[in-house]
């Protein structure tokens, strides 16, 4: 666990582990994604605002609870005690009640963490063949909308990337959407692009393939 002095707020950056915190990721992700949600899910058109977002949590809370149980690591940030009035308001306004830890603040960025030896399954498949060794890959990284261009998603990556060199990775990757700067983050954090997305990704127009070498 790692806790972080903001300068707006502070926030408690550690991997999601109980059921308790993997629910609040999912809260999170079904308003950060939903665009990407839609793309992948069809729903009743008569469902709509907060039932359509417990809907989309529910999916997420499960794929999240048997994806973990295999292996994969799901890092939060959760929002700390010090927090501006006015921000701390618009955090509360948009989280859901599912985002609540009980004796904490809302999740307010989430990001998950796989890893792979080199052509394992798990990976994606411009990743598999593309190192030696442990492979990490980050993926979902999505930060809820008042907390953005704070620090949030950098703290999250950062402590992916220790994550996966304390497991001995040789290399990091992930894939981003190379529009209006979105990129940035990673290329901040030593990040390189490999090439452009496989075919599994070409939904996402603009998406490239990052990767940060370890040793």
């Amino acid at each position: 666990m790692r806790v972080i002095q903001g300068r707006r707020f502070d926030y408690v950056v550690k991997v999601a582990k109980n059921s308790a915190e993997l629910r609040s990721v999912a809260s999170l992700r079904s308003r950060v994604f939903r665009e990407d949600y839609d793309r992948v899910i069809k729903m009743d058109d008569s469902l709509q605002g907060v039932q359509r977002d417990r809907v989309l949590s529910t999916v997420e809370w499960d794929r999240l609870e048997r994806r973990t149980q295999g292996g994969l690591v799901c890092v939060g940030a959760w929002l700390g005690e010090k927090c501006e009035v006015e921000l701390e308001e618009r955090i509360l306004e948009e989280s859901d009640r599912s985002a609540q830890l009980v004796g904490g603040g809302p999740v307010i960025g989430a990001l998950d963490v796989v890893f792979g030896a080199d052509g394992a399954e798990d990976l994606p498949q411009d990743v598999r063949s593309s190192g030696q060794g442990l492979l990490a890959y980050v993926s979902n990284v999505g930060v809820l909308g008042p907390c953005r261009c704070t620090g949030v998603a950098g703290s999250l990556l950062n402590f992916a990337v220790e994550a996966a060199a304390t497991r001995s990775a040789s290399r990091v990757y992930t894939h981003a959407i190379d529009l209006h700067g979105r990129s940035s983050l990673y290329h901040k954090h030593g990040f390189r692009r490999v090439s452009e997305a496989a075919a599994e990704l070409e939904g996402h127009s603009g998406a490239v393939l990052l990767c940060k070498e370890l040793r």
